[in-house]
């Protein structure tokens, strides 16, 4: 079992790593596009909670290692190539490479990842608190893509 709480431990120090990329991608946004500056912040502001939230699971997972097993793992690798993703993408948003509405199409990509989609099927557990923060972490990213989603429709009109 501790075996299975060393990896979880690390998939989610990964995952937090991923939630503050995240977070630069949506401030880098704010910062070049001001007339969609409420969308990026909000965004942003969900990101940086998600990270908390994964500070805090990651806290439960030390004090009780075995009330958590994988349900359906995710690979280190998998979100350290999804974060250089993102890190890429904000170098470029940065150097001017990548207008709007092609950002709000990546942001949209980014929050329908794996990496953003898999957070309530990875982990078994009984802790409502863990569970509880791991549905907000889901019901902000349901927000995310309906309001990018929203967006592009207006983009494609």
């Amino acid at each position: 079992m501790r075996k299975d709480s060393d990896d979880i431990f690390n998939v989610l120090e990964k995952m937090k790593e991923h939630e503050l990329a995240m977070a630069e991608y949506y401030q880098a946004c704010r910062q070049i596009w001001s007339a969609e500056k409420d969308l990026w912040m909000e965004m942003e502001q969900a990101e940086m909670r998600h990270a908390r939230y994964l500070e805090t699971m990651i806290g439960f997972i030390l004090k009780k290692p075995e009330r958590f097993e994988w349900s359906r793992p995710l690979k280190q690798a998998a979100i350290q190539t999804a974060t250089s993703g993102v890190r890429l993408s904000i170098h470029k948003l940065k150097n001017g490479e990548i207008p709007m509405y092609k950002a709000i199409f990546t942001a949209r990509d980014f929050e329908q990842s794996i990496i953003e989609n898999k957070y309530g099927e990875m982990i078994k557990t009984d802790d409502i608190e863990f569970r509880s923060l791991i549905g907000e972490i889901v019901s902000d990213t349901q927000s995310h893509l309906a309001q990018l989603n929203k967006k592009i429709k207006e983009w494609t009109r």
